[in-house]
């Protein structure tokens, strides 16, 4: 069963629509939001999405395929992913703010 992912949600906040024109926005936003991270960041945030679209947690060999690619402890896996996260949040309110 999918799984909608934290940035679904939040992505969700924003309203766009189906034209053309929307879709470039939608990407336009997206590239600005994901400028605001690090590259083990990026790397974690687009993982875990990959995998939200059928479980809800990602797996343990994911985890541990993810801390060896990154060269960190496989408990760091959840930090950087909160981090991202939170960085995504701020990203996103600021786009909206201007």
């Amino acid at each position: 069963m999918p799984h909608k992912s934290y940035f679904d949600d939040i992505f969700g906040s924003v309203s766009f629509g189906t034209s053309v024109e929307d879709l470039k926005k939608k990407k336009e936003f997206a590239e600005l939001v994901f400028k605001k991270l690090n590259p083990k960041e990026k790397k974690v945030i687009l993982t875990d999405i990959e995998h939200k679209k059928n479980q809800k947690y990602l797996p343990e060999d994911v985890n541990e395929t993810l801390s060896i690619d990154l060269g960190v402890k496989k408990n760091s896996i959840r930090k950087i992913r909160e981090r991202a996260i939170e960085k995504i949040h701020i990203a996103i309110n600021e786009i909206n703010q201007n």
